[in-house]
């Protein structure tokens, strides 16, 4: 587990780059958010699960 800091695209939002390289199907990223203005925590878990590559039909 680490902490990323985001980085603000310039367009109104904040993207993380994470390391992907060794995801697989079946595992998941688990994240939160941290607020630096107010120094909160969002108080929730977000999850997004890894699922094959899209094979062109």
């Amino acid at each position: 587990m680490a902490d990323i800091d985001t980085e603000d695209t310039g367009l109104g939002l904040h993207v993380a780059k994470l390391p992907t390289e060794t995801l697989k199907p079946g595992d998941s990223i688990a994240f939160t958010f941290f607020w630096p203005e107010s120094g909160n925590w969002e108080g929730q878990n977000f999850e997004v699960a890894i699922e094959g590559a899209l094979v062109p039909a």
